[in-house]
């Protein structure tokens, strides 16, 4: 027989607002500071591994803030049960809660999403020998393809991230920059596209096999319409998402790290990240950070960003044929003029404060200039500035 006092301390319906906000808020701070290196002690953890152990901490945090309540409660009857404590957490999402508890459940969320992405990151740059056991080939199964959609998406909310994006920065402070590592990747794009295979062999998938697998899904016109994601929204939305992430995440670190990251020496500032291709500077077309949620755009104006931005290399080709073409002084003429637009818009750019208005001014650029911007880049990254 269950007495009505342990009846009433089962009642997830008796657990207060006050005490999930408080619970919630240890959690944040717990998987904020959490100290990846403390936590895998050398070892390497598969996914799953990963999960387990935040849950664990979660379940750590639930314990000690609901024994700090329980001993401050005046009579039994108000203590709270663990199972009543995680029944309510259970039908949290169902009920109509406050501004404050909703947006206490959100950063949470939040942080727990970027805790499993740290930790995924730090074992896999600490793995001290390759996974031989990734998948190549087949077909990307659904679960796997969110999996590395949210993963890459988290990634870029990292402070860890950001700042190897901004100047290079290792991702962790045990890491070193290797001496060989190759020149395209002191530009942020470059270091994005690292970013995104290390997370892929983290989740058991071969780097190039994710880019083939998206590009067919999602880029190439043949394939998209009729692969058999063509109908899964969710897929596609989230994907249209981290495109836009991504293009201002690398917007945003280029223009923090001053006008030597304007320029990409990595086969003609073409980078491609998760099988989308795309310039810093956009062919006047498409704008770098659009201004509203792509989400919000018609579904012919989604598609158009794409197939935009996937055919931004042939672009480029074609303007690496128009300065081929040119006798050489015409040659060298054209690209000091461009030279010279390029010196006078990075100017105009630095003299602009990081963000928002930088990014406007950017998307500002008429098609003329650039055109001009993208030449010069280009012939530099391949001929270098001596002939100049």
């Amino acid at each position: 027989t269950v007495s009505l006092g342990q009846q009433k301390k089962h009642c997830w319906k008796m657990v207060p607002d006050d005490l999930l906000l408080t619970f919630f808020q240890q959690c944040r701070k717990a998987l904020v500071e959490l100290d990846c290196k403390e936590a895998l002690r050398s070892e390497t953890w598969t996914t799953a591994e990963c999960r387990r152990f935040l849950l664990d901490k979660q379940r750590s945090v639930l314990s000690s803030t609901l024994s700090t309540y329980n001993q401050n409660s005046k009579d039994n009857s108000s203590r709270i049960s663990t199972e009543a404590f995680q029944e309510r957490l259970g039908n949290i999402k169902k009920e109509v809660i406050s501004q404050e508890l909703k947006a206490a459940v959100a950063e949470n969320d939040a942080a727990a999403r970027q805790a499993l992405c740290k930790l995924m990151l730090y074992s896999e740059t600490h793995r001290e020998t390759p996974n031989q056991d990734l998948q190549n080939d087949g077909r990307l199964n659904r679960s796997k393809l969110l999996e590395y959609l949210g993963l890459c998406q988290s990634a870029i909310t990292l402070e860890c991230v950001e700042q190897n994006l901004n100047d290079n920065t290792p991702l962790f402070d045990d890491l070193e920059v290797p001496k060989d590592e190759p020149t395209a990747m002191a530009y942020p794009q470059k270091r994005l596209e690292k970013v995104q295979q290390i997370l892929a062999r983290a989740v058991g998938l071969e780097p190039t096999f994710v880019t083939s697998e998206l590009t067919r899904i999602f880029v190439d016109p043949a394939t998209a319409a009729t692969c058999e994601y063509a109908d899964d929204q969710e897929c596609r939305d989230v994907f249209r998402q981290l495109i836009v992430q991504m293009q201002t995440a690398v917007a945003n670190a280029s223009l923090h790290g001053g006008p030597t990251t304007l320029s990409d020496r990595d086969k003609g500032g073409v980078t491609r990240v998760v099988a989308v291709q795309y310039s810093e500077v956009g062919d006047g077309s498409s704008s770098d950070a659009p201004k509203k949620n792509i989400m919000e755009l018609p579904q012919e104006e989604q598609i158009r960003q794409i197939r935009v931005a996937s055919e931004a290399k042939q672009l480029q080709e074609e303007l690496l044929r128009q300065l081929e073409e040119l006798t050489p002084e015409d040659r060298k003429q054209k690209l000091r003029y461009a030279k010279q637009v390029s010196d006078d818009f990075l100017q105009s750019v630095m003299k602009l404060p990081p963000g928002p208005e930088r990014i406007r001014f950017l998307q500002t650029v008429d098609p003329e200039k650039s055109k001009l911007l993208t030449m010069y880049k280009l012939w530099v990254s391949i001929h270098g500035e001596e002939d100049l």
